[in-house]
This record gives C-alpha cells, structure tokens and sequence, in this order.
C-alpha cells in the first residue's frame, strides 16, 4: 500500500509511468490542490527497483506547488514464511539501523 495523505475515502490508485522494464517499475499520484484539505498540487513518485542480487530498492520523490506537510513512506507487509504458509504473521522481523533481529511470536508491532 502507498500512503500519500491521509485518505478519508477508499484507496487512491496510482499510475504506472512509462514502460516497467523487467527490473523496475515507477508509479506516480497527482493530489490536486486542497485534497483532503491540503494546500497545492503535490505530485508524488515512488521508483521500486530489483537489483541482480534481488535487493528491492524504492526510491520516492515529491515535488509540490505551495507549501505543504509531505512524508512519503513505505507500509510494506513481508510474509517471510513464504505464500504457502498463509497470511497469518507467526514471524516478524525488527529493522534497527543496520542490525535485524527476529521478534516473539508475541511482538506487539510489527
């Protein structure tokens, strides 16, 4: 899921830009000015890109015309048990700066 803003409605779908090559896809949102209440046109990029060593890379960019609150993030969900396993999170992993560490089962966040 991509987050621009937030919405008060159903999800806003984003478009493809230009042709996705085998290893990388970009997707753009235009929200017009005033939407959801915020000031200026925002136009926001989001570039996900696989390396050859299956890295994903995701490179995001926005550019406004007045002043306004923009903070483009990721809410990825990972199943790292694979598809098979279903959808239920019996596995997190916590990022921490350069160092990742598995959690209980328990976590509270994931």
């Amino acid at each position: 899921m991509l987050a621009l803003r937030p919405v008060r409605r159903p999800q806003k779908v984003w478009d493809i830009v230009g042709e996705p090559s085998d290893a990388s896809v970009a997707l753009r949102l235009v929200s017009p000015d005033g939407d959801e209440g915020y000031p200026g046109c925002l136009t926001a990029t989001v570039t996900y890109t696989l390396s050859a060593s299956n890295e994903l890379e995701m490179k995001h960019e926005a550019s406004t015309t007045a002043p306004t609150i923009v903070n483009l993030c990721n809410h990825a969900y990972w199943n790292l048990s694979g598809e098979a396993a279903g959808r239920r999170c019996t596995r997190c992993t916590r990022a921490c700066g350069s160092a990742v560490g598995q959690c209980s089962s328990r976590a509270r966040y994931v």
